[in-house]
Order: C-alpha cells, then structure tokens, then sequence
C-alpha cells in the first residue's frame, strides 16, 4: 500500500510552502491540481460551483490523469470533489492535511506574492472547513491531520515529525 498525502485549503494557506520545506528534507513526486486546471482558468476564470460543469470537467480530467501518475503528495484547493480523489486512491494509505488558517492571514499572503485570486472564489474556498474533512474522515477513514498554517515554520516542524 503506498503512502499518499493530500495537502488541502485555501489559497495562501501555506500548501505550497509546506511542501516546499518538505522537499528539502525527503524526495517526494508532488502532482499539483493547478497544472490540470490552468488551460479551464484561463477559459472559464477561476472555478466554483457557479460553473459546476466546468468544475466536474476539471475534476474528471484530473481523477483520470491522477490514476496514471506517480505522486506522493497532491496539492488541492478545497474539498468538494475530495471524496472522488479518495475514491481513486482507496488502495493507498491516504494522510490529508488539511491547511488551516485564517482568511485575513491568506489575503496578506495573496497580496505580498502579488497573486490575484477573486474575493468569491476565496470565500467558496474558505466553505470548507474542519468539521467538513472530519465528517468525510468518518464516511472513508484516512488519516487527518488539521495543521494551523498561520505561522508556516511552526507548522512545518509539526508536519516533519508526523510524516517524515
């Protein structure tokens, strides 16, 4: 059974710069949605359930090119389609780590890496929460780790003991 993780949350939650750090300590193969779903972005703006059939599109395309690919972790914005990722990935020891943060502490983020994300896609992020991810850890019990990103550095070395 192979290992996977899923790092999860909002833009600016600190996914990225987590692995990142990560990867400067253990060689890990990372599979980043964003690269799926740039060509739809670019097509459609950013997608929430606004566009649901665009967003369904994106999801298929990602879960088929997820079954082909070799990963370890997989970076993903919010848990609505989470549940078709754990489908896919039933046969592996599946850890999410869900990036908690505040949504001011996102924006700062946002805007010191002068990266443009709209306040409604923000907010439909920002929908799916603790007690989301705890409620689907109980429908397919993978391990679920709810790590306070707020401070990056505390949150890395949190993280490097739990899965390094």
């Amino acid at each position: 059974m192979e290992k996977k993780y899923i790092f999860i949350g909002p833009a600016g939650s600190g996914k990225t710069t987590l692995i990142n750090m990560l990867l400067k300590d253990k060689k890990f193969e990372v599979f980043d949605i964003i690269k799926v779903m740039k060509p739809y972005i670019e097509k459609y703006g950013f997608v929430t359930n606004k566009n649901k059939k665009v967003l369904d599109e994106v999801v298929d395309e990602f879960t088929k090119q997820l079954m082909n690919k070799n990963f370890d972790i997989l970076e993903f914005a919010t848990g609505l389609y989470l549940t078709q990722i754990l489908k896919a990935l039933r046969d592996n020891d599946v850890t999410v780590v869900y990036c908690k943060c505040s949504k001011r502490i996102c924006v700062d983020r946002l805007v010191k890496r002068r990266r443009k994300i709209p306040q409604h896609y923000l907010d439909y992020q920002f929908k799916f929460g603790s007690s989301y991810y705890k409620k689907l850890n109980k429908r397919f019990n993978f391990k679920l780790v709810i790590l306070d990103t707020s401070d990056t550095k505390k949150a890395y070395l949190i993280l490097k003991r739990i899965l390094i």
